[in-house]
């Protein structure tokens, strides 16, 4: 056991699939090396030569773990093979970045307190075509390496606490999701979905995941599964919101607004079912009771640390944009400029230059 001003050990754990991954595993493995003491890679199909050598490249110490359909135990195992005081764990296609500063000159371990078992930090998942982060939450990256966690779920696994645990967040540490091949992670999920379906029938995490592996391409089956997840009473606050949110962007129209209202009624402090009230409203032709539901929502407070995922521009372009839609049909031009350079802050596109381009000369032709 270490003492308590000796700075402790960190670990770099990964799992990979083949040598299909191998590339884009050195430039994982590069932008972590110098903050850990030590890489642990598993290799989780067929055993590749590409991997080994990647691993010997960087002095990484190689795992096989036959693959299960089982992200979890996949990971469990990974972990296991650590023998540092700290874990940090990436995917082959994440990229760490570290924030340094005048007060902190980027070493991760300086940062790691013996109080403390798990630190979380910033994961920006997906991207938009112009480079904006348009899926992010926070995730559990350092994890002490005392049996504290253990890892659980087939798939989008998370950790299960094995005793009362302290948490903290490292605003200085973000994680980069560089994910290209979207469709064979999707097929993927599914499958692993359906197969949890057959044994974990009485598990809501089950019908989640069939949910989320049906919304972009099945609607209606998303709709069967979100719904059948609601029906769980241990299904959390937190979820059964983001499961209403996502049900009205797939339901039949006429049962949209009983949906908005439902994640609205679970989170009115949230700004995210005011949105999407008012972009229900838009749709609608109802412009002014549009525009009282956006500007309810801004006057809610983002709620940081306590969604589960979210879009960062639904909290900036998105309403703004919708906004200054409505503020244009409420004949309120001026106004709704504002909105659209704001908008063109986040993401100058053709479309808004030239809406505000029209609007002004609009005004122009008025006065």
């Amino acid at each position: 056991m270490r003492l308590p001003l000796e700075e402790p050990t960190l670990s770099l754990n990964i799992i990979v699939k083949d040598s299909s991954e191998a590339e884009q595993l050195e430039t994982c493995i590069k932008s972590a090396k110098k903050y850990v003491d030590k890489i642990y890679v598993t290799n989780t199909h067929q055993p590749s030569i590409g991997i080994i050598d990647i691993c010997k490249k960087h002095g990484a110490i190689y795992s096989w773990f036959k693959w299960n359909n089982n992200f979890s135990d996949a990971r469990n195992f990974n972990f296991r093979q650590s023998d540092c005081d700290y874990i940090l764990w990436l995917d082959s296609d994440d990229i760490l970045e570290v924030n340094v500063n005048r007060y902190w000159d980027g070493n991760i371990k300086s940062l790691l307190k013996n109080e403390i078992n798990i630190y979380v930090v910033t994961y920006q998942y997906h991207f938009d075509e112009l480079g904006n982060c348009d899926v992010e939450h926070y995730k559990s990256r350092i994890v002490k390496n005392d049996g504290s966690v253990l890892w659980v779920g087939s798939f989008h696994e998370d950790f299960m606490p094995m005793r009362s645990l302290e948490t903290n967040y490292l605003s200085n540490i973000t994680v980069i999701h560089k994910k290209t091949n979207w469709d064979e992670s999707n097929e993927r999920n599914l499958e692993i979905a359906k197969e949890d379906l057959k044994t974990k029938s009485k598990d809501p995490r089950t019908y989640w995941n069939l949910g989320n592996a049906y919304i972009f391409d099945d609607p209606a089956k998303a709709e069967k599964y979100y719904l059948k997840f609601l029906d769980f009473d241990k299904a959390s606050k937190e979820e059964k919101f983001l499961v209403w949110m996502r049900l009205s962007t797939v339901i039949e129209d006429d049962q949209r607004l009983k949906c908005i209202l439902a994640a609205i009624d679970l989170r009115p402090e949230y700004p995210d079912g005011w949105f999407r009230l008012g972009e229900h409203y838009y749709k609608h032709g109802q412009w002014t009771h549009a525009k009282g539901a956006m500007e309810t929502g801004f006057g809610r407070v983002i709620p940081k640390f306590k969604q589960i995922v979210w879009n960062p521009l639904d909290y900036t372009f998105n309403p703004w944009l919708q906004y200054a839609k409505i503020l244009i049909e409420l004949k309120e031009d001026n106004k709704a400029i504002i909105y659209l350079e704001k908008c063109k802050e986040v993401r100058d596109t053709r479309a808004i230059k030239a809406l505000i381009k029209t609007l002004r000369k609009d005004i122009a032709k008025i006065s």
